[in-house]
């Protein structure tokens, strides 16, 4: 099992000021970065990410069962990090945006909660809480 360790700050890029981050936050950020990275992207594992920006078109928002697929997906890509136990998520309609919000029960440490908005072009980590 993992250690929760510390890590450089980065949702899309690195923390610019290279600060630190541990804990809930550094798995936040971890998962985050699993999620929106296309399944396939990282040269040595081509088993990481999922890319959901590619799950965002105008049926989604329409289609429940799109939203609850979706949720399912990102779901089972943080199950694939060590340092996560379980985790529950829910899709939703925002405007033109779906918001994900996940439970993460971590293997060490207290539940958190983790909330990204994304469009067809663009993904961000809304909270860690």
């Amino acid at each position: 099992m993992a250690t929760d360790g510390i890590d450089i700050s980065a949702t899309l890029d690195l923390d610019p000021a290279f600060r630190t981050v541990r804990g809930n936050v550094a798995l936040g950020q971890a998962l985050f970065r699993r999620l929106v990275t296309p399944s396939g992207g990282i040269l040595f594992d081509e088993t990481y990410g999922l890319g959901i920006q590619r799950y965002i078109n105008a049926s989604t928002a329409a289609d429940s069962r799109s939203l609850t697929r979706l949720a399912s997906a990102c779901e089972a890509e943080c199950r694939q990090d060590e340092r996560v136990l379980d985790v529950e998520a829910r899709a939703s309609v925002d405007g033109d945006n779906i918001v994900i919000e996940l439970r993460v029960t971590p293997a060490t440490g207290a539940d958190f909660s983790l909330t990204l908005g994304v469009s067809g072009v663009s993904a961000s980590l809304l909270s860690i809480a």
